[in-house]
């Protein structure tokens, strides 16, 4: 095998192992600014995010907070949470808006902006995809998933 060709073989290769390695470190965090009153679960918080709950317990109507479509982790969001493309996760979405089953949610180009929001508005609860748990207010949860 030519050494030209073999340098190249190996250096795709790291850079390959480098791109699964930091894709392995990536967790799923679940930020919830929840009303004092309404219990919070991984599975309320996911049901609210999917769409099949519009309100929390207390009743208060759930602002969801989803990456948009010029965010990259769009299509990680949609997988992780969604099981699903970052196209579908948006038409659900559209769906469930239109049939009026829920609120449309907030769609932000990045993470920085994802956190803020949800800081600062009660009711709120979206998701960052992270190699680090994100800085959050004292009144917010953040929750990994499983």
């Amino acid at each position: 095998m030519p050494k030209y060709l073999l340098i190249t073989l190996v250096g795709l290769a790291l850079a390959w192992a480098s791109g699964v390695s930091r894709a392995a470190d990536e967790q799923v965090y679940i930020l919830v600014n929840a009303p004092s009153s309404a219990e919070v679960s991984e599975d309320s918080a996911k049901a609210l995010l999917r769409g099949q709950r519009r309100n929390w317990d207390s009743g208060q109507a759930a602002t969801v907070v989803l990456p948009s479509r010029n965010s990259i982790n769009y299509d990680k969001t949609a997988e992780m949470i969604f099981q699903t493309s970052g196209t579908i996760m948006q038409r659900t979405w559209f769906r469930l808006v239109f049939g009026g089953r829920v609120n449309a949610p907030k769609y932000f180009d990045s993470d920085e902006q994802i956190v803020s929001w949800i800081n600062e508005y009660e009711g709120a609860v979206g998701v960052v995809i992270s190699d680090t748990e994100p800085n959050v207010s004292g009144s917010v949860q953040v929750i990994p998933t499983s």
